[in-house]
């Protein structure tokens, strides 16, 4: 399970830095 967790949080990172790239 620490496997899922850690891509979801990746997944997260990812997902906000797209968004802030995409607001800038």
């Amino acid at each position: 399970m620490i496997p899922i967790i850690f891509d979801f949080f990746e997944t997260r990172i990812h997902f906000e830095y797209l968004i802030n790239g995409t607001r800038t």
